[in-house]
């Protein structure tokens, strides 16, 4: 978080990983205060959009593509 406020990283549907769990900071790390990072695995290709939950306008979405390597 690069910014001077505390932000989230929600889901917006709600995604619950079957080994990382929720992608959400709240359940896990709480409030992303300035300067620190929010870090989640993910283990299934999709599309994860999400939000943060102080600024609902801030949107994103991680996009996970299968390797071939």
């Amino acid at each position: 978080n690069v910014d001077t406020t505390a932000h989230t990283v929600t889901s917006d549907a709600q995604y619950n990983d079957q080994i990382s769990g929720p992608f959400n900071s709240i359940e896990s790390t709480g409030l992303i205060l300035p300067q620190n990072t929010f870090e989640f695995t993910f283990t299934m290709d999709g599309e994860y959009p999400y939000h943060c939950e102080p600024h609902p306008w801030m949107t994103g979405k991680v996009t996970i593509v299968k390797s071939f390597a």
